[in-house]
């Protein structure tokens, strides 16, 4: 974790076949260095902060995926299985998606949700910009209410 209150972190769509380092010390600015060094060229790239320790969404990908601060043990123990379809709130609007492995498990154009690289529940839609097309801006409340037994 980088920076100070709220602090910075690489965000979703910044990870894969790259490098990243910190400075041990703080720079006169008072925050970390950061540096990230990939394959290519360095597009795509974003950051993103923790406005509250809440189950809120925090930061979306460079292709509109909304990542949670919900991580999948915390997930899971509401009951939920690969493949089950999930009733979520996202800012008042009621939704249902299917949690599924991977986006290639939903046809192209179609929401989901998964459980992204760092661990979290995100929110997408196959080859598309989840954000845009739900019209949701960041941060945005959840909820997900355990599944009924």
């Amino acid at each position: 974790m980088l920076g100070t209150p709220p602090r910075g972190q690489q965000g979703a769509g910044g990870g894969g076949d790259c490098g990243i380092a910190f400075g041990k010390a703080k720079n006169s600015r008072g925050n970390y260095q950061y540096a990230y060094t990939g394959l290519g060229p360095l597009t795509g790239f974003v950051t993103s902060t923790s406005p509250n320790n809440g189950r809120n969404l925090t930061t979306g990908g460079p292709f509109g995926n909304l990542v949670t601060n919900i991580d999948a043990e915390h997930f899971r123990g509401l009951g939920y299985s690969l493949g089950d379809r999930v009733p979520l709130t996202i800012e008042g609007r009621s939704f249902v998606f299917p949690f599924v492995r991977t986006f290639a498990d939903v046809p192209i154009g179609k929401p989901l949700l998964y459980i992204d690289s760092r661990g979290r529940l995100a929110v997408a839609i196959n080859q598309g910009d989840f954000a845009q097309a739900y019209r949701i801006g960041r941060p945005a409340g959840i909820l997900i209410v355990p599944k009924p037994r």
